[in-house]
């Protein structure tokens, strides 16, 4: 599988261009997988996180509805019950993190499959979530779980060796300080693996919605919701992210920022998958 560095929207648009024909296939192969129906259908692959062939399951929920499918959020292993993004993720991150099982990672969920995954396999792995004022920051509540806010981490300076995010900032509105708290606790050389929602096509960020200073929403786009694993209410998407983001990053103390794209039918890994990778 070809891995590509994208450090902004000229490489992107270069990116395109020069793998155009072979994307057209790729989308013309997705194409050719859908049912006649509006059921739920399964498409072969090899599932990285299983270690085995399985019949990835697929359905058109998270989309407008049939004959969309939202392949991100989809193409979900039945063993692990990863979706795409997921199994991409974590792909990239056994093979670029350069971790050992007892590296200290930090992953900013708790209460997922994939902290427990992680966590049979990385004894140091420290998970969380957000639980407001309720608990104290770094500490753990009745259940278990570890309260953290990411802008205002309880780590101590360069103490960790990788961050690990998955679809987490684009709930934080502060997320420039978020990115200075993650370099602050990250030691040199560690670096952070995440995904967001994001426009390849943007330069900036898309905001969604604006928080005023008395603490009031101001929706500029119709309010998103995406799940949220402590409440089934969903939480606020404010934004979704542009190219401009990697500058964020290097300016919160990263030494370099950049994406990589990721698409593979034999790992049913379907459409462009944008992990992004920031090194201190």
């Amino acid at each position: 599988m070809k891995i590509n560095r994208i450090h902004g929207l000229s490489e992107y648009i270069n990116y395109q261009d020069k793998t155009a024909l072979g994307y057209a296939a790729h989308l013309a192969y997705l194409a050719l997988i859908l049912p006649k129906h509006d059921g739920n259908f399964t498409v072969r692959g090899y599932s990285y996180v299983a270690e085995k062939e399985v019949d990835f399951l697929c359905d058109f929920k998270c989309s407008s509805g049939y004959p969309h499918v939202n392949w991100r959020e989809r193409v979900v292993c039945p063993i692990t019950a990863f979706n795409n993004r997921m199994r991409a993720a974590i792909w990239f991150f056994d093979v670029f993190s350069n971790s050992y099982p007892d590296s200290p990672i930090y992953i900013m969920e708790q209460t997922t499959p994939v902290y427990r995954y992680l966590k049979d396999r990385y004894i140091n792995l420290v998970g969380s979530e957000y639980l407001g004022d309720d608990v104290p920051f770094g500490e753990i509540d009745e259940r278990g779980v570890r309260n953290e806010d990411a802008t205002a981490l309880s780590f101590n300076d360069k103490t960790l060796d990788t961050i690990l995010s998955f679809d987490v900032f684009e709930h934080i509105y502060d997320y420039r300080l978020a990115f200075a708290e993650c370099s602050r606790v990250l030691k040199e050389n560690g670096c952070m693996i995440f995904t967001v929602p994001f426009s390849t096509d943007s330069t900036n960020n898309i905001e969604r919605a604006v928080l005023l200073d008395n603490g009031e929403i101001n929706h500029l786009l119709p309010p998103e919701y995406h799940g949220d694993p402590l409440s089934s209410g969903g939480i606020l998407c404010y934004r979704h992210y542009g190219w401009r983001m990697l500058e964020d990053l290097v300016n919160a103390g990263f030494k370099e920022a950049f994406a990589t794209i990721i698409n593979s039918v034999p790992m049913g890994h379907y459409t462009n998958q944008l992990i992004f990778f920031a090194k201190k």
